[in-house]
């Protein structure tokens, strides 16, 4: 008789300590997990970001280029990129033995610590769209049956190719 009125009193008296403090253990190892997923996909969120502002950095100083007839450069390197008209003609660009000057930068990024570059050097965009590569790319992409010099990307767990045709465009591998 007594065990029946234990067993009333604890059903009726909510969860022992035990229960609760595998309650607690179990929520926080789902917390630690969550956690773990969400700076996972900040930093796969990173990355996307970087490469893809990357490929609209060419494209849009691409554009600029064809609109304004100004020569514009993209300089890129393991800390980032920048790009801006360049003043000058395009001589500036393609006799130049380092970066040209850009007279003003439209836009600046820092790499994040977890993308690395395969290679540094610039890019310059002149009308009729025209890009001039200006750097010792060593990475290389095929496209279709050819084979082309390219940007190469690491992030964490994936590797990209962005290969930059003659007239702006950014095809990403």
């Amino acid at each position: 008789m007594r065990a029946r009125a234990f067993r009333r009193r604890h059903a009726a008296g909510g969860m022992t300590l035990v229960e609760i403090l595998i309650a607690l253990a179990v929520a926080g190892i789902l917390a630690a997990g969550g956690v773990v997923a969400l700076g996972r996909l900040g930093r796969n969120q990173a990355y996307q970001g970087y490469v893809s502002g990357f490929g609209q950095a060419v494209s849009d100083a691409t554009t600029r280029a064809n609109q304004t007839n100004t020569i514009y450069a993209l300089t890129f390197d393991g800390s980032g990129y920048s790009w801006g008209p360049v003043g000058g003609t395009l001589s500036s660009c393609t006799g130049a033995a380092s970066a040209p000057t850009l007279t003003s930068t439209i836009a600046s990024h820092a790499a994040p610590n977890t993308v690395t570059t395969g290679d540094s050097g610039w890019l310059c965009f002149s009308a009729p769209g025209l890009v001039y590569r200006l750097a010792n790319l060593s990475a290389t992409c095929s496209y279709k049956t050819y084979t082309f010099p390219c940007l190469n990307f690491s992030g964490p767990g994936k590797s990209e190719k962005i290969f930059i045709s003659v007239g702006g465009q950014v095809i990403v591998q």
